[in-house]
């Protein structure tokens, strides 16, 4: 599966960095593998937990991956989502796509952490790793804050008021 130049595809793994504009992961992923990306999602039952997540958590998460959905297939791509342990589902997916790398976001939490090193001593190629932060640079790449969405017709809103009892009103 070796396009031109030799690069095989390039697995980008979107785990909280749920967006296309502005989203270093998916230009590296570009340019390891001269375009050839392949966007994954997992819901790993050991992340997400029926009993950790509350209704509205998976509701925002169903609706963020169904954008993220409709923004990749606007660029002629699209993502592809799985259901099952991380550590079984992405060399999995890499030795049926015949994969050369791997991208993904630095993660800071145990539990994400400890999974990225199992999947990184098991995939069989290289696994890359940069920061998702929204304030300026980090450890990893440079991230610049940009308001991209706002730019497409989102407009800010006042903060809500908070409830007389709780104002102290």
């Amino acid at each position: 599966m070796a396009s031109s130049g030799g690069k095989g595809p390039c697995l980008l793994w979107f785990k909280n960095d749920l967006r296309v504009t502005d989203h270093l992961g998916l230009l590296e992923a570009a340019s390891r593998s001269g375009g050839r990306v392949i966007p994954v999602f997992v819901f790993d039952p050991e992340v997400y937990s029926p009993h950790l997540e509350s209704e509205s958590d998976v509701k925002w998460l169903r609706e963020a991956l169904v954008s993220l959905k409709r923004k990749l297939r606007a660029l002629d791509s699209d993502l592809l989502v799985e259901i099952g342990r991380v550590e079984d589902v992405l060399p999995a997916l890499c030795e049926r796509f015949s994969v050369a790398s791997v991208v993904t976001e630095r993660e800071a939490d145990c539990l994400w952490a400890d999974k990225v090193a199992d999947i990184n001593r098991s995939i069989g190629c290289e696994l890359k790793t940069y920061t998702y932060t929204m304030f300026g640079e980090n450890t990893g790449w440079q991230y610049p804050l940009v308001y991209a969405e706002l730019e497409q017709g989102w407009e800010p809103t006042a903060p809500l008021s908070a409830p007389a009892e709780l104002s102290g009103e």
